[in-house]
């Protein structure tokens, strides 16, 4: 940490810090009113705590079911052939009337899906198909 003082009498207390997701070297700062041993340490523990928030990946936005699923469509129509994308369109579909389109995919719970897969009643291997195209979507919609 290091400290500058400003024209107007006050002092701004900086420190820098990497972005461990993109490398980048950035830079917190905070002003006060001295430059004492005893604003030194509130000012350390306020960039600490900024550069802590700064650290937590925050999404943009909370995806529903339904905006992963159409995003998921869009990537799938440049990438996969047509009949694989005709089967994943169908599971999709099947997948978004189990779950509720608008669920957030960020809220849901291993046990939340299973019990909603359970509660269709379908075969074990309609299940099982559904289940592999959903885990196919999370990942996708993680990376």
């Amino acid at each position: 940490m290091w400290v500058e003082e400003r024209p107007n009498g006050k002092f701004k207390f900086c420190e820098r810090y990497t972005d461990y997701l993109t490398g980048d070297i950035k830079r917190v700062s905070v002003f006060m009113d001295k430059n004492t041993t005893q604003t030194r340490k509130l000012a350390r523990r306020i960039l600490e705590q900024k550069i802590q928030d700064a650290m937590i990946v925050k999404p943009k936005h909370q995806y529903t079911l339904k905006e992963l699923v159409e995003e998921y469509r869009k990537s799938q129509q440049q990438t996969v052939k047509k009949s694989t994308y005709t089967r994943n369109f169908h599971a999709c579909n099947s997948i978004i009337k189990i779950l509720g389109e608008n669920t957030i995919v960020e809220h849901m719970t291993a046990r939340y899906v299973r019990d909603k897969f359970l509660e269709t009643g379908k075969a074990p291997g309609t299940l099982n198909e559904a289940l592999r195209r959903f885990r196919a979507l999370i990942r996708w919609g993680y990376s």
